[in-house]
């Protein structure tokens, strides 16, 4: 299991204050000295020519529907990009998002709304969605229309590259086309999320059951509470981020007779201890309010049968479910 996995259940108590993520190192390398017998270079009497503007599209901001991109639900949210916001790290972009109430896009956010407006293509934008290792997606910006797509560093400057921002709002990966099931389960997972980013005990309460299975230990909702406190204060800049999130009813059986639970596996951007981490969430809602019983991370699939590693794997997975839409 990766850091990242292993870290999935204490990190589901990250407050999305989404001050910033961390750094990825620069690939670049400083220039080698020149031998001892070299002669310095002639110094320059002519002032370097100023580098030239890169422009990037003006593009103001929109509102996208709710709707699917193939199997991926994603409510609605509102668009934008700012002038100024250009050459940006990860870190740095995502945290000029945040300054105006927004986050960057996800990667599902960012297909449903370059379906709706394929202007938006022209921008190469960051995306809040990642693959692990510190590198992180890109959308926009080639020849290939809302289907241009990269993966790099996040520590990497792209003169041309913008932090267009969105909404938040958590798409939802389901073969269930109620749109009664799919407002509901991006209600909740939303809900909780903004209740862990502002450490909202209160609506932490109710949206718990009495008690809550947390890595496999049960805790009674107080106990629960007593963690998250200690974990913000232990680690005041964590957050948590949930990206596209795989959703299903669960039918059981107990004591009592049939049961249905709502489980969903989340792709989760997570920061901790000054590093963003990508990991598989799994939260599970049941009982007569539906209240969310577990909080876990998604270990067992962890890896493919084929070795592939589980962030490369599902990545793969949605892209192709995105794109295959265009």
């Amino acid at each position: 299991m990766n850091t990242a996995t292993s870290w999935g259940v204490g990190l589901a108590l990250a407050a999305l204050g989404v001050a910033g993520c961390s750094k990825s190192s620069e690939s670049g390398h400083a220039a080698p000295a020149p031998p001892p017998s070299a002669a310095p270079p002639p110094a320059s009497t002519a002032a370097a020519p100023p580098t030239p503007a890169v422009e990037v599209p003006a593009y103001a901001p929109r509102k996208v529907t709710a709707g699917f991109t193939a199997e991926i639900y994603t409510p609605a949210f509102e668009i934008v990009r700012d002038k100024g916001e250009l050459g940006l790290t990860y870190e740095e972009a995502m945290q000029r998002c945040v300054s105006s109430g927004k986050a960057l896009c996800t990667d599902a956010q960012w297909s449903r709304a370059c379906e709706a407006d394929p202007a938006l293509a022209k921008i190469a934008t960051w995306t809040a969605s990642g693959t692990g290792a510190g590198r992180f997606v890109t959308r926009g910006g080639g020849d290939a229309g809302c289907r241009a797509r990269d993966v790099v560093d996040g520590g990497d400057k792209s003169p041309s590259r913008a932090a267009v921002c969105c909404d938040r709002a958590v798409a939802i990966k389901t073969s269930n086309k109620n749109q009664a099931f799919v407002m509901t389960a991006a209600k909740r997972l939303i809900d909780y999320e903004a209740a862990l980013r502002a450490k909202d005990e209160l609506a932490m309460q109710t949206l718990y059951d009495e008690k809550v299975s947390f890595g496999g230990k049960e805790l009674a909702v107080g106990e629960l509470l007593k963690l998250h406190r200690k974990d913000w204060k232990q680690f005041p800049d964590q957050w948590a981020l949930f990206d596209t999130c795989t959703v299903e009813i669960k039918k059981i059986t107990t004591d009592k007779g049939p049961d249905s639970k709502l489980q969903g596996d989340c792709r989760t951007v997570f920061r901790r201890g000054g590093g963003t981490y990508i990991a598989m969430q799994r939260l599970i809602w049941g009982g007569l309010g539906m209240k969310l019983q577990t909080i876990g991370d998604a270990s067992a699939r962890a890896q493919a049968p084929d070795g592939t590693a589980i962030e490369e794997r599902e990545v793969k997975e949605r892209v192709g479910l995105l794109l295959a839409a265009d």
